[in-house]
């Protein structure tokens, strides 16, 4: 009986030792303090196409997103990369994202250069470019350990994001189960008009667009947002691969809010689509920047439109072009005055 106790005792203690190994060697990357620590962990576990091991390197709500993803879509068209290679990190000192820094008490913003190999993939996706990339590595701190949040491009960055040219259509990740219900696919290549038209009302009071100034403001916020992340895409990694999500962590977008809405209300929205259809905010250079809008206070040349206040600001007198000149001129992401002009 006590050889028996003994070998039992042996064998749990080889099993525990396993499972220990095992638990250190698939959960190494959470337990690192350094966000640089975690690059190895990405490139690893995309080469050997892990996607459990991915998942964890991310922020809990990105987590939750993917997991929901798996059980949405097969596990084999999760990763679209076939093989990277991550060639160089610099600490971005100057990038400052407001939204995020209002969930999270510490974040970090790393410009990376990858080299990347793609599956072919008969998902719909967002601009692939074989080889070499420029994006921008999100960090944020979650329970005293760096998580990655998001991974945007940067491809065109340094000549002035393209030409100017309005998108046709814009990719959307689906979080929503209406949304998931009603396209039965997670990414949806959306109509340029037909995605902004199942914004507005999601985002903006529509009944307040008799005030003219309102609704040109908040419709150029809207179309300005949208156009800067088509051109650098926001979710630019697995299993995304889209410009923007459905959700408020972009522009709340839902398929049937425009049809929902009774004819009074349509030609609202779609007389200010119209007011703005040629025009587009820029930098006083002609080139787009990133436009960000919310339900918070903002002061001026913050970067940052107060959504309720852009209303009380235009029931005051104030123009569109001065409601979107005392947030967007002069801001960390334009560092001079906007223009407003055709294109």
């Amino acid at each position: 009986m006590k050889n028996i106790t003994t070998h039992i005792i042996i064998v749990l203690f080889i099993f525990l030792s396993i499972f220990l190994m095992y638990n250190k060697n698939t959960h190494a990357a959470s337990l690192y303090k350094d966000p640089t620590e975690i690059f190895q962990y990405y490139e690893n576990s995309i080469n050997n196409h892990d996607i459990y091991n991915y998942i964890e390197l991310f922020a809990r709500p990105i987590q939750e997103e993917m997991l929901n993803y798996c059980k949405f879509s097969e596990e084999k068209d999760f990763f679209i990369e076939d093989k990277i290679k991550i060639i160089s990190y610099d600490l971005n000192k100057d990038y400052y994202d407001y939204s995020l820094s209002l969930q999270y008490n510490e974040t970090l913003f790393y410009d990376v250069e990858l080299e990347i190999t793609y599956n072919q993939t008969s998902r719909e996706t967002c601009r692939l470019i074989p080889g070499y990339n420029k994006t921008l590595f999100s960090f944020v701190k979650e329970n005293n350990q760096w998580k990655i949040y998001c991974i945007s491009d940067r491809n065109e960055q340094d000549r002035g994001n393209m030409s100017l040219t309005c998108p046709s259509a814009t990719v959307i990740y689906f979080t929503k189960p209406d949304n998931l219900a009603h396209w039965n696919v997670t990414t949806k290549n959306l109509p340029w008009n037909d995605y902004l038209k199942n914004v507005l009302h999601e985002e903006w009071y529509i009944s307040l667009y008799n005030n003219s100034s309102y609704a040109f403001a908040s419709s150029m916020a809207s179309k300005m947002y949208a156009w800067y992340y088509t051109i650098h895409p926001k979710w630019n990694f697995s299993p995304y691969y889209a410009c923007m999500k459905d959700n408020s962590q972009d522009q709340n977008y839902l398929y049937s809010s425009y049809n929902s809405l009774s004819q009074f209300y349509k030609t609202a929205i779609d007389n200010a689509l119209s007011t703005i259809s040629n025009q587009a905010m820029t930098t006083s250079n002609g080139t787009l920047f990133e436009v960000h809008y919310d339900a918070d206070s903002h002061l001026a040349h913050t970067g940052y439109m107060c959504a309720s206040e852009c209303y009380t600001k235009a029931q005051d007198g104030c123009t569109a072009f001065e409601i979107l000149s005392y947030y967007y001129s002069y801001s960390p992401y334009n560092s001079g005055q906007i223009q407003i002009g055709t294109y």
